[in-house]
């Protein structure tokens, strides 16, 4: 009689799949991790009725890349020996792409968070900021909402430079192609003249900043800290004025003053303003005197 011989193998087993989301317009590779691969067919991944070929690296790693699909949850299944039996129970979701619609503030320092607004934020979905031209320098963003994120500056280059923003896979957002900001470094400020004023408050003094970049700062939001108060500012060409704040009671006369901008430190060096108590009249005398004039009198 004929004998048949059967060779049997292991069966495979999908442990892993990673990620589990990416843009509708396919093209995000998928990473499957697990045990006993074995090619013993066309190897192919489904998302749905979809199929796609698989590339099976080793024993314990398969990949394919993810097609063309509407918005949606969609069932991914693998088959390793052309379709004859389908491993795996996964779920992907295909989403829309991440629209970026404006960044602010234009003018920052490092560690200055910038705001990201657009549609389509989503916390599963990792987003970096990448500062500069090919640095490395870049910044994790933290989402707010679907319409919002922020993330801070961290740039080794000044001046103008080019903000990418873009997914873990390094997928540009939709909209981010032109961002820029004008990344300002630290100032040095100085006064004309010794700083001080009534413990009131209320008057306004002047600090010189070395700025090139005046037009920029005199649309942006500068102030001036007081110890720990920060009071608004102005900017025009390089001349920073402010409104003392009036002094706390039981806190030193003398304290530090600084300039920040976008609630950053923006000074990298430190003043002092010294708060003198206003002069109080406690006794006049005399009190009655002639119309005539010509009375001595002490106060």
């Amino acid at each position: 009689s004929d004998v048949t011989n059967i060779t049997l193998y292991p069966t495979p087993l999908i442990e892993t799949v990673s990620p589990t989301s990416g843009l509708v317009y396919g093209g995000t590779t998928l990473v499957v991790k697990g045990r006993n691969f074995r090619k013993l067919g066309r190897s192919f991944c489904a998302f749905g009725d979809i199929v796609v070929e698989a590339n099976i690296h080793s024993s314990i790693h398969l990949s394919c890349v993810t097609p063309e699909i509407a918005a949606g949850n969609v069932p991914v299944k693998f088959s390793l020996d052309n379709g004859m039996t389908m491993i795996g129970n996964q779920s992907f979701s295909f989403v829309q792409p991440i629209v970026l619609h404006s960044v602010s503030p234009k003018t920052a320092v490092n560690g200055t968070d910038l705001f990201l607004t657009g549609k389509g934020f989503r916390r599963n979905v990792t987003i970096k900021c990448s500062f500069g031209n090919g640095h490395g320098d870049f910044s994790l963003a933290k989402v707010v909402s679907s319409t919002r994120a922020s993330c801070p500056v961290v740039a080794r280059t000044f001046g103008y430079i080019g903000l990418s923003v873009v997914t873990s896979d390094n997928m540009r957002i939709s909209g981010a192609k032109a961002a820029e900001i004008y990344n300002h470094p630290l100032v040095a400020v100085t006064a004309n003249k010794t700083l001080f004023g009534s413990d009131a408050g209320g008057q306004e003094i002047e600090l010189l900043i070395s700025s090139e970049a005046d037009e920029l700062l005199e649309h942006s939001a500068i102030g001036c800290l007081f110890g720990h108060r920060s009071v608004p500012a102005t900017v025009t060409r390089s001349v920073v004025k402010c409104m003392t704040p009036p002094w706390e009671p039981q806190t030193p006369r003398n304290v530090t003053l600084t300039v920040n901008l976008n609630g950053m430190e923006f000074s990298k060096n430190v003043l002092n303003f010294e708060y003198i108590e206003a002069p109080r009249v406690t006794k006049i005398h005399p009190v009655y005197v002639s119309t005539s004039g010509g009375t001595h009198v002490v106060v």
